[in-house]
């Protein structure tokens, strides 16, 4: 489901499914890990930035997730034009066992609010 989080700009959380992270550089950890497609929409009449986008997530046990650059993730940059679509994919590590009533928030560009989506992750 979208949310709008400004006048016609909207999110949603396409897809969160179980995969691992892979540590790529020092100090990265390799382990279980949720992989999390956003979708931005932006049905204005300008080109939004991407660049300043953030993606969060709080695992079922409260605590931020650790990002990690492995692969598939793509985050969300670049300028999206009106009537477009862009899908960014986040890596987050996270343990197997504190994946019910996890927490992922979404902000698309800078100054707009962040959209909240709670669910659980299989």
């Amino acid at each position: 489901r979208a949310a709008e989080v400004a006048g016609g700009v909207a999110v949603s959380l396409v897809e969160i499914r179980a995969g691992r992270s892979t540590a790529v550089a020092p100090g990265e950890i390799s382990g279980p890990a949720l992989i999390v497609t956003v979708s931005v929409t932006n049905d204005t009449e300008k080109p939004i930035s991407l660049d300043s986008s953030f993606v969060s997530l709080l695992d079922g046990d409260g605590i931020v997730a650790i990002p990690s650059p492995s692969g598939p993730a793509m985050p969300l940059s670049g300028r999206l034009a009106p009537s477009a679509t862009a899908e960014g994919v986040y890596v987050f590590t996270t343990p197997s066992n504190a994946r019910q009533n996890i927490t992922v928030y979404v902000s698309p560009t800078a100054g707009v609010p962040v959209a909240q989506f709670v669910g659980d992750a299989k």
